[in-house]
């Protein structure tokens, strides 16, 4: 719930466009990323709406004409929508059928064949599954099988599988976020979120180093969560992306 005073200067922004430019200013983005994450996180909302809408259809002929009559389109018209739904709708009635939970679960060539893909490293912060160094735990640094759109809804088959480090495993768990389907839409979170959720997101948002000239991302190197102005907040509005190469130092300890 926004508080009433935040709100009454809410109110002042009458239209979408004057909140967009209030949201880049305050995140420090362009409008054009603020109107884009904008339109994933509507976008992903009417896909879930959607997934209501075909509850207990017995076929997928009503699973067409519900979702054209919600639309308000003809049935030729939302094919491929209707596709991706019923495919979404399997994957979840499916969910209590047998899931690989752990890399023992993969026969040797999978988990070689993932690793190698990896460069033997988390898919998501670049850990290196080799590293000798010592700031993390046992757990923490061990490889682990993840789905990355959540089995409930994105199914078992291999293209929905990587390999994390348990850090960043223990941080993603099986939430649905709007993450797992486009740049992150969390600067309306509330603060302060401990840091290394913090990182977390902010990795997932840009998935690369966002230094000039650099691209470098997981599966080049380990990826550290900085600020862009030291003088601001640990949030995700003032952090970005370093490779071990382009950080300062002033990391979070992640």
């Amino acid at each position: 719930m926004i508080p009433s005073g935040v709100q009454a200067i809410l109110d002042e922004y009458t239209d979408i466009e004057s909140l967009i430019k209030l949201v880049a200013h305050l995140s420090c983005q362009e409008e054009q990323a603020v109107r884009n994450e904008l339109l994933q996180h509507l976008g992903s909302r009417a896909f879930f709406l959607l997934l209501a809408e075909i509850s207990h259809a017995p076929n997928f002929f009503a699973i067409q004409n519900r979702i054209a009559n919600s639309l308000m389109r003809s049935n030729d018209e939302v094919n491929s929508i209707v596709t991706e739904v019923s495919r979404t709708h399997v994957s979840m009635s499916s969910a209590s059928l047998g899931r690989r939970s752990s890399l023992r679960d993969l026969t040797p060539e999978q988990k070689r064949r993932l690793l190698q893909s990896q460069q033997n490293r988390c898919g998501h912060c670049g850990w290196n599954f080799n590293s000798q160094e010592e700031t993390r735990t046992k757990y923490q640094s061990q490889p682990t099988l993840d789905h990355k759109v959540p089995y409930r809804i994105g199914g078992d088959h291999d293209s929905n599988l990587w390999i994390l480090c348990g850090l960043c495993n223990s941080m993603k768990k099986a939430s649905i976020h709007i993450g797992e389907s486009g740049s992150v839409w969390i600067d309306n979170a509330a603060y302060p979120a401990p840091r290394g959720l913090v990182a977390f997101w902010v990795l997932w948002r840009h998935r690369h180093c966002t230094a000039t000239g650099c691209r470098k991302g997981p599966s080049d190197a380990r990826l550290f969560v900085t600020r862009l102005n030291n003088a601001g907040p640990w949030v995700p509005g003032n952090c970005t992306v370093r490779c071990a190469e382009h950080h300062t130092g002033n990391v979070i300890n992640y």
